[in-house]
């Protein structure tokens, strides 16, 4: 089951959790667990995701979405990783870098991550 994402401005809001077991990133599945029960928000795993068992950790400990790195990944491991996550009931969000990266998150069929914009645009000026 999909989730609604609840929308803040013109983004949307969910809690994002690290379940890195390494001491500077602190985090664990069990947090990621926690805070799902605790909160009505969704819950992304914001971890290096390469591999479909990590797909299943997210699902079995009640993440609602995963982050994808786009870099990190070959365009068919991407895409695979992508549909696996859809077919366990888990939002995709990409991370890009640059409108490459985007073009390729949205072949995938991914929503891309508001910390990807001022990468990828940061070098505008607004005025």
């Amino acid at each position: 089951m999909r989730v609604r994402w609840p929308r803040v401005g013109s983004c949307w809001r969910c809690g994002a959790f690290r379940s890195h077991r390494r001491a500077i990133l602190q985090g664990s599945l069990n947090n990621l667990r926690a805070a799902s029960e605790a909160t009505n928000l969704p819950c992304l795993r914001k971890d290096f995701i390469v591999d479909e068992f990590q797909i299943l950790e997210a699902r079995a400990n009640a993440a609602d979405a995963i982050l994808l790195i786009v870099a990190a990944l070959e365009q068919k491991v991407l895409v695979a990783l992508a549909d696996r996550a859809a077919a366990f009931g888990l939002d995709v969000l990409c991370e890009a870098h640059d409108e490459h990266e985007v073009q390729r998150a949205l072949d995938a069929g991914c929503s891309i991550s508001s910390e990807s914009i001022p990468a990828i645009y940061g070098r505008l000026r607004w005025t």
